[in-house]
């Protein structure tokens, strides 16, 4: 258990640092593509997320596949679209998405 837990948390802190080691060139990087650095700080912020869900979405995948997991995001997209946007293009993402799953079932990832 105890090495598990220091793998795990080395793998946080260097997600953590790669998000950290951006904001010396946040100015350089608004400044190239002529956004306010707020933007650009939020994200990189918004990356740290990705670091975070690394021992949650690592073990779905061991257990439910790879393909379960890449259809997530369509359906959350979808979701919101419903939500908070066009019911329309909300439709559009869902049969995308059904499509793609299917794709991925009869040609399934390695």
């Amino acid at each position: 258990m105890n090495r598990t837990l220091n793998i795990v948390s080395f793998l946080i802190f260097s997600s953590a640092l790669s998000v950290r080691a951006i904001d010396p060139v946040v100015p350089q990087i608004a400044a190239d593509f002529a956004i306010s650095t707020t933007t650009v700080a939020l994200l990189a912020a918004a990356f740290a997320a990705y670091g975070l869900a690394q021992p949650i979405l690592g073990p779905m995948a061991d257990a439910f596949g790879k393909n379960f997991e890449l259809g997530l995001p369509v359906v959350f997209i979808a979701l919101h679209l419903f939500q908070f946007g066009d019911k329309y293009l909300c439709h559009v993402v869902l049969l995308v998405g059904l499509v793609q799953q299917a794709i991925w079932i009869l040609h399934p990832l390695p």
